[in-house]
């Protein structure tokens, strides 16, 4: 398929692929990737804004069914540099969705580049930031390692974004971190009180 549909011309084919898969979400069908090939992989890595322009045009529950509904996010195999792309041809609209379908952190818990860049180019920070509260500060799916430990790590990954030239960005930083280190004390709290019970 990949060679089928890397030539430009065939964006039309994987937009119209890709529409398929969206309507059948819409329908109520189960549609999961994993049970039906790698087909939304293979079709980002070969027409990545026909993919896109399709997903952008539907409900957002449909859309994070298709982008967020099994293991892994699909648009991080996308280069940053496509995805800015393709962003910037409607910024205010494009932006917060990146930020709503990508990991924001990598495995060592730290902020990627890509977020940066997209608050960067954002000239309304707020819609981004909404879509990056709602994502993934908390680990989703199987993880490896202790959730507090965690978390903890991704409330000092975002320590960067504190002297971030914009306030609401800053203000951002803070709350999200108070948020985090709040849901750490109540976690060990908790782990604390079982022990004392088996004790």
């Amino acid at each position: 398929m990949e060679i089928v549909l890397v030539e430009q011309n065939a964006a039309p084919t994987a937009y119209a692929l890709t529409r398929n898969m969206l309507t059948a979400i819409e329908a109520g069908q189960d549609w999961n990737v994993l049970s039906h090939g790698e087909l939304l992989p293979a079709l980002l890595k070969v027409q990545p804004s026909a993919i896109l322009d399709a997903v952008i045009s539907v409900e957002d529950y449909v859309a994070h069914r298709l982008l967020n509904g099994h293991h892994g996010l699909p648009l991080d195999a996308v280069p940053p540099d496509i995805l800015l792309a393709w962003a910037s041809r409607d910024p205010g609209l494009r932006l917060p969705f990146l930020a709503a379908h990508i990991s924001i952190f990598d495995n060592a818990e730290q902020l990627r580049p890509l977020v940066f860049d997209i608050l960067d180019q954002a000239a309304d920070k707020l819609p981004v930031l909404k879509e990056l509260s709602a994502n993934d500060l908390y680990p989703r799916g199987a993880y490896s390692g202790e959730r507090t430990t965690i978390l903890t790590n991704r409330s000092l990954g975002l320590e960067p974004l504190k002297v971030h030239p914009h306030a609401d960005v800053r203000n951002w930083a803070t709350e999200m971190q108070a948020h985090l280190m709040e849901d750490v004390a109540a976690m060990r709290t908790r782990a604390s009180q079982r022990d004392e019970r088996f004790e």
